[in-house]
């Protein structure tokens, strides 16, 4: 490990949790994740440290300031799923289905391979969703996870309430059916352009009367996926096969919306040009 330096140049985004900031080290361009609040940094950068998986934000260092707690990771440029989908209402156009498709089989990928590493992700969300210039993915914000068999307490302070399950709206123990059911609000956002109600899924459900026609399957799956008890929920591996070629086109689809919804730098205000020492991982790409 060695003591590096960050210097901040802008403003990535901002959250109940943390603020994002872009800066650079050594010539190289990173991102900031700065806690606003106590927070154990160094949880969420274990996670991340073991995961292997390339899907998955990497981990670069920790902040040893503590007026500026966080953790230093590589920077993806590109966009956010979130920033699309404001992007998409804002013009009133619908989200690219064969792009839904291509997401949906991309981000299961991911789970799957967190799951079997025994990290279940529990914030999932389209802000949490980075979509690179090439169209692939990456997930990040790993603040909230748990690891199997673990028992760790999650009130309604962590994640975005309308992404999650209620076995962890109400305190629950997660599993990675929870994960599943955040995925299935985020595949309904998608293609309705509007959040799923769990209160009221009567109102939601009509929404996707299209979907039931043309793809029964991907209906079935979505229903099921979005029931609020955990044992209702399909196994992830149900998820209706899909075409190749469809894949494809999604993948181009996608590339369009991200070229238009990049993520903006933003001033970061007293913090522009603040340096502040970090400690950098073993083997970190500095």
């Amino acid at each position: 490990m060695s003591i590096e330096r960050f210097t901040v140049l802008g403003l990535l985004g901002m959250g109940g949790q943390a603020n994002i900031y872009l800066g650079t080290c050594n010539d190289s361009l990173l991102a900031f994740k700065c806690f606003n609040k106590p927070f154990k940094e160094d949880f969420e950068a274990a996670l991340l440290l073991g995961l292997l998986e390339d899907r998955v934000i990497k981990p670069l260092g920790i902040s040893i300031e503590s007026s500026f707690p966080g953790i230093v990771t590589e920077y993806v440029p590109g966009s956010n799923l979130r920033l699309i989908l404001n992007f998409l209402a804002e013009h009133e156009l619908k989200f690219p289905f064969h792009a839904v498709l291509y997401l949906a089989q991309e981000i299961i990928f991911v789970l799957t391979s967190i799951h079997a590493q025994g990290i279940i992700h529990n914030d999932l969300s389209p802000a949490n969703i980075l979509l690179k210039p090439d169209g692939s993915l990456k997930l990040c914000d790993l603040g909230s996870a748990s690891i199997t068999g673990r028992t760790r307490s999650f009130g309604p302070a962590f994640g975005k309430k309308d992404y999650m399950a209620l076995e962890l709206l109400f305190d629950g123990e997660p599993s990675v059916s929870s994960d599943y059911y955040a995925l299935g609000t985020i595949i309904f956002e998608l293609l309705t352009g509007q959040c799923f109600i769990a209160s009221n899924p009567a109102r939601s459900v009509p929404l996707l009367e299209e979907l039931q026609v043309f793809s029964p399957r991907l209906f079935d799956w979505l229903f099921r996926t979005l029931a609020p008890i955990q044992y209702m929920r399909p196994s992830p591996w149900s998820f209706p096969a899909i075409d190749q070629t469809l894949i494809i086109k999604g993948s181009k689809e996608l590339l369009k919306l991200i070229s238009l919804a990049p993520v903006l730098i933003e001033s970061a205000g007293p913090l522009e040009h603040r340096v502040f020492e970090f400690v950098a991982f073993t083997n970190a790409e500095l």
